[in-house]
């Protein structure tokens, strides 16, 4: 059975044409990156993912337990310390003190920020609130995970640090993932994945060997991402 599956959405934004009959099925352990221009569709298709915008029509079938979605920008509590903004996420799912703890712990330690358990947001350097951000998704363990250009400010080490945890994530939960950017660079490495987002058409293409990979440079390389 499908972890995610879209049938026929149609979508328009502002009278422009985003999606039409457009279909997709996700399976655990799949990596979805989308690629297109602003205004194509692609935090778009990451909210209706979320069920938090509706299309037009069409239908959202998500047999997902935990959904985390992780935006371009942190968006940390700046009253709280980064254990507190990590904690609070937990606190819904009834999981015991020393159980948080623990979790908090390793999601740091996996992120390299175990020195900044007691600090504050405006502490924090950009790249270290990104990976508080990214540390604050997988600490609920999602079984969908819909990252919408979180690593856009990061220096290109960093993006690929972020990017190596992501994959090794979601190999090990056999999570689906959804990454939204305009890099291809940045994406195409991490997924097994595509769709590249056009003036209203999506081409879907699947990331199995190098040929494909340079297809889609190619392909990306005439479109204004």
């Amino acid at each position: 059975m499908s972890m995610v599956k879209l049938v026929n959405i149609n979508l328009k934004l502002s009278e422009k044409l985003v999606y039409q009959h457009f279909n997709l099925e996700l399976n655990q352990g799949d990596r979805l990156a989308v690629l297109g221009a602003s205004g194509s569709g692609k935090t778009s298709l990451l909210k209706i993912l979320a069920n938090i915008h509706q299309p037009d029509s069409g239908e959202l079938y998500c047999h997902a337990k935990r959904l985390a979605y992780v935006f371009q920008e942190p968006r940390l509590l700046p009253w709280l310390t980064v254990s507190q903004n990590l904690e609070a996420v937990l606190k819904p799912y009834q999981i015991l003190k020393q159980e948080r703890h623990e979790r908090i712990a390793d999601v740091l330690k996996l992120v390299n920020l175990q020195q900044a358990l007691k600090l504050y947001p405006h502490q924090l350097s950009g790249g270290m609130a990104q990976r508080v951000n990214l540390a604050r998704a997988l600490l609920i363990k999602p079984d969908l995970l819909l990252l919408d250009e979180p690593f856009s400010a990061l220096d290109l080490s960093l993006k690929q640090q972020c990017s190596d945890w992501v994959n090794a994530y979601v190999e090990q939960q056999q999570a689906v993932l959804v990454y939204v950017s305009h890099s291809p660079q940045e994406v195409l490495s991490i997924s097994n994945k595509c769709l590249l987002l056009n003036a209203g058409q999506v081409y879907e293409y699947s990331v199995d060997n190098q040929q494909t990979i340079d297809d889609i440079a190619a392909l990306c390389g005439q479109v204004e991402l």
